[in-house]
């Protein structure tokens, strides 16, 4: 516990001193992964986009973590009013129940001309948490399993949750 409240001061402040228009930023990071696809759980292979994040054309990026794999930073972009916003976002895990939770997050526009708002709404909803994660798999996959409005229609039976799958890629150079 008090490793995980010293994270979390640790990662507040990390993303306090970055500039407006920077993603948030994981001291220490490690290990990292890129985004595959959405599944349902560790057996069920690539599934359609959830409708929340087909509307905004999200894309995510990459995931990484630091030593610990206790912090993780997730990586994205996304659309709204038809102008292209990044999104960060810092996660703390429990890895003893296998959950994830969000910390904070950010979400600019690329060039300046939309304040982002709505899709970091909607993506902060999904991360928030705690959720739970799979790691699975060779080479190993992370599927955080985000709760959404469509996703008992892509994967029944599973919670109303759906995975955003990345797979790992090695270490930070």
């Amino acid at each position: 516990m008090k490793k995980g409240i010293i994270s979390l001061m640790l990662l507040a402040m990390s993303s306090l001193s970055f500039a407006q228009d920077a993603d948030l930023n994981l001291p220490g990071e490690r290990w990292i992964t890129s985004f595959k696809d959405y599944v349902c759980n560790n057996r069920s292979g690539e599934v359609a986009a959830p409708t929340e994040f087909a509307q905004m054309n999200v894309k995510f990026e990459t995931a990484t973590t630091d030593y610990s794999l206790d912090n993780g930073l997730i990586k994205a972009t996304f659309e709204e009013n038809g102008k292209v916003c990044r999104y960060s976002a810092l996660l703390l895990a429990d890895n003893l129940i296998a959950s994830i939770s969000l910390v904070d997050s950010k979400a600019y526009a690329v060039n300046g001309d939309t304040d982002c708002t709505e899709g970091k709404e909607i993506l902060d909803n999904a991360f928030r948490g705690p959720n739970d994660y799979l790691y699975y798999g060779h080479p190993h996959n992370l599927a955080i399993m985000v709760p959404l409005a469509d996703a008992d229609n892509i994967c029944p039976n599973n919670g109303s949750t759906i995975g955003v799958n990345f797979v790992l890629s090695g270490r930070v150079q």
